[in-house]
């Protein structure tokens, strides 16, 4: 794979209204980079706004999938989780209601079976 800046991709970003909501319901968003040579390149999963206990349920449930998957995970001292040297990665931010997303990075289509394997999409 190329890096970042040697090509130039496209952004395709679905959003929940776009999604079907029968297959996705804790979805906000799905972004894909895809690069018109290399192919698919990242794809990124977003949650729906999550309550504390909806965060932690669902941060537990992708953190025992992802280490059945790929072993053992880092945590970055912002409380990034990733596996694969960082081409698989799990983030949550919460926002000033007290309400929280949980984001999936991928840099492979395999990677978001650890999605569908929790029940978070």
């Amino acid at each position: 794979m190329r890096p970042f800046w040697h090509f130039r991709p496209t952004l395709l970003i679905y959003r929940r209204d776009r999604l079907p909501s029968d297959e996705l319901p804790g979805t906000e968003e799905i972004v894909l980079q895809v690069c018109k040579t290399e192919g698919l390149q990242q794809i990124i999963w977003i949650s729906k706004l999550l309550s504390t206990s909806e965060e932690r349920v669902q941060l537990e449930s992708i953190l025992a999938e992802g280490t059945r998957r790929y072993g053992k995970p880092e945590v970055a001292e912002q409380g990034v989780i990733h596996w694969n040297g960082g081409q698989t990665m799990a983030a949550a931010v919460s926002n000033d209601q007290g309400f929280h997303r949980i984001s999936w990075h991928a840099m492979d289509r395999d990677s978001m079976l650890v999605l569908r394997s929790t029940g978070t999409q």
